[in-house]
């Protein structure tokens, strides 16, 4: 019998209020992921300084098959600490066709699912990096399998210590930590379904939503930044939808939040 597992890989990161003039607002993100070219000395700007602008201007890169662009974009968003940058780079890889290379951040990848609090209630065996690494070892030489380990070892030498010092505040400015952020605990939080094409044919995934939550604590504007499929994304974005997450009416200096989370969905036996 299959088990379906859908995890919050991340909790709740404030974006907070930001002036308009430091970050892009959510429509602008929007427009710019739907092909409004004229923001791209925006992101540009901005991409050293916030995860969403970089993991924004790598999507769009990655969508125009500019791959050395959506590398550096995904390289500036890992800098930053942030792990879906570490999905992002594997699935650049993909799409490259450079299977040593997405065998190697795979590993990253799969060992920063392990440091996960959620480690415990899924087998990594069943996630979405580790498919596509098995997808890729299978035609393997043994000199691929040895250049793809000693690959990985380097990355994981290299990132895993940046990755697990982050920051939850990393890649926002200091204006950011007025806003406080909401007791988890009482949010009302429903995970998203699992698509159902994608559980039928046993292919797992990730997608990372950015959204909005008013002074009454209703969510508006969520956007998939980046996913594994836009299935995963859809479902995602429909389930966030209808969170609630606490009130601002006691902070008066808050107008509104800005988040951003992500999900993990594999499938266990």
């Amino acid at each position: 019998m299959k088990k379906i597992i859908v995890c919050f890989l991340a909790s709740l990161l404030l974006a907070g209020q930001v002036l308009a003039q430091e970050y892009p607002r959510i429509d602008e993100i929007r427009d710019f992921l739907n092909g409004d070219s004229d923001l791209w000395p925006t992101f540009e700007q901005c991409a050293s300084e916030f995860v969403d602008c970089a993991l924004a201007a790598g999507q769009v890169s990655l969508d125009n098959r500019a791959y050395d662009d959506a590398e550096r974009y995904f390289l500036q968003a890992l800098e930053q600490g942030n792990h879906t940058a570490v999905l992002a780079l594997v699935m650049l890889n993909v799409e490259r066709h450079t299977p040593i290379e997405t065998f190697a951040w795979s590993q990253l990848a799969l060992a920063v699912i392990t440091t996960q609090d959620s480690a415990n209630e899924t087998d990594w065996r069943s996630s979405w990096p580790f498919y596509e690494l098995s997808r890729v070892a299978r035609n393997f030489s043994d000199s691929e399998w040895e250049k793809g380990n000693e690959r990985g070892q380097e990355l994981v030498a290299k990132w895993l210590p940046v990755l697990e010092a982050n920051d939850p505040f990393g890649g926002y400015t200091e204006a950011n930590r007025d806003c406080p952020l909401p007791d988890l605990d009482s949010i009302e939080r429903k995970p998203p379904r699992y698509p159902g094409a994608m559980a039928i044919n046993r292919i797992p995934g990730w997608a990372y939503v950015i959204f909005i939550a008013d002074r009454d604590g209703k969510v508006t504007d969520p956007i998939s930044l980046m996913s594994s499929h836009r299935s995963f994304a859809r479902s995602s974005v429909h389930a966030i939808e209808k969170w609630q997450l606490s009130s601002l009416r006691g902070s008066p200096e808050c107008k509104v939040r800005r988040y951003s989370q992500a999900f993990y969905f594999s499938l266990q036996k």
